[in-house]
């Protein structure tokens, strides 16, 4: 069985050394002492979401949160997230994994769950990376305005097989804490030029040799 969707997982977190992002008036800025552009949207990127199933199965896989569930599973809280215009990505919700399900999948911390735009890709063993494909990392550029792209690549070894995961996934854009959600413990993260709402312990990952697992970060 394939459990295309079963990683992610964010997830997480990445970035390009950001271009400026737009204010409200149109100009250009690096987001750093100035203001990222941030859209006051309920329910879309970054809005804390779970997933609801009447079998468990639909919403995980081996004890992993599905980022997006199969069969009759459904998303909630993200119903303003539109990944139409985003070529590559896939609606998912984010969600924590931590303890045995770190054994199958990299930790990610989404206390809330995360509604966002994401795809994934993976290098090395066919079997496992039929698994964790979901979106096209490849085609995945851009966000919409209001979010940053982060990129992230995990070195990482499931069901005995070595693989390396890329992770795009777009995040909301922020200027303060007040604009994330805090009961989530997502705050305004910063990384480069770019400003998004995250968990600081998704930034502060490293892999096995010893490399921040979150690249890059680009706002829209």
């Amino acid at each position: 069985m394939k459990l295309n969707h079963w990683f992610w997982a964010g997830i997480m977190a990445g970035a390009l050394l950001a271009a400026g992002c737009s204010d409200d008036d149109g100009e250009k800025n690096d987001g750093v002492g100035g203001e990222n552009t941030v859209v006051d949207t309920q329910n879309w990127i970054g809005n804390a979401c779970s997933c609801e199933s009447s079998t468990a199965d639909e919403c995980e896989m081996m004890g992993v949160p599905l980022p997006s569930p199969k069969g009759e599973g459904k998303i909630t809280g993200c119903d303003n997230v539109d990944a139409s215009a985003i070529a590559g990505g896939a609606n998912v919700c984010l969600r924590t994994i931590t303890g045995a399900a770190a054994l199958v999948a990299p930790e990610t911390y989404f206390p809330q769950g995360y509604c966002a735009i994401s795809a994934v890709g993976c290098e090395g063993s066919k079997t496992v990376c039929e698994m964790v494909n979901y979106g096209d990392v490849k085609t995945m550029v851009s966000c919409p305005a209001g979010s940053t792209l982060l990129e992230s690549k995990f070195s990482f070894k499931i069901l005995a097989s070595s693989v390396i995961i890329t992770n795009k996934t777009c995040a909301r854009n922020c200027n303060t804490n007040a604009d994330c959600n805090e009961a989530g413990e997502m705050t305004c993260m910063q990384l480069d030029k770019a400003k998004f709402c995250y968990n600081q312990k998704n930034l502060d990952m490293k892999n096995i040799d010893g490399t921040p697992v979150v690249t890059k970060a680009t706002p829209f």
